[in-house]
């Protein structure tokens, strides 16, 4: 997830030599590729630094991939009252898709009491 949004907002930043449309830029090239990607997988939603950008670049690609019932697979340890009100909205809507919620202790670690 992070990943997914620095490379984005890295290719905001460049300026192409020649364009001709906003729809050419490399960072609406690269927005349209992960709204539009036949499944898209989020991983580790919520430990991402995010701003105000982000949200909003997030919640354009959530939001796409929800209007045009695409899939869309997230992974998080964010409780979803802890996320972005119109994005959690999107991720529990039970007519389009289901959530699951796994538990048990950490892989990364022997101790059970982690």
């Amino acid at each position: 997830m992070a990943r997914l949004l620095d490379l984005l907002q890295a290719s905001y930043d460049v300026t192409p030599v020649e364009i001709r449309s906003p729809e050419e830029t490399p960072f609406q090239r690269k927005l349209n590729y992960y709204c539009k990607v036949p499944l898209l997988l989020l991983d580790d939603l919520g430990v991402e630094k995010m701003t105000e950008w982000r949200l909003e670049k997030l919640d354009t690609i959530v939001n796409y991939r929800y209007e045009n019932k695409l899939p869309l697979v997230v992974s998080t340890n964010l409780p979803f009252s802890q996320m972005s009100r119109r994005i959690a909205d999107r991720l529990l809507d039970k007519r389009i898709g289901k959530f699951v919620v796994l538990s048990g202790p950490s892989y990364r670690t022997d101790d059970e009491n982690y």
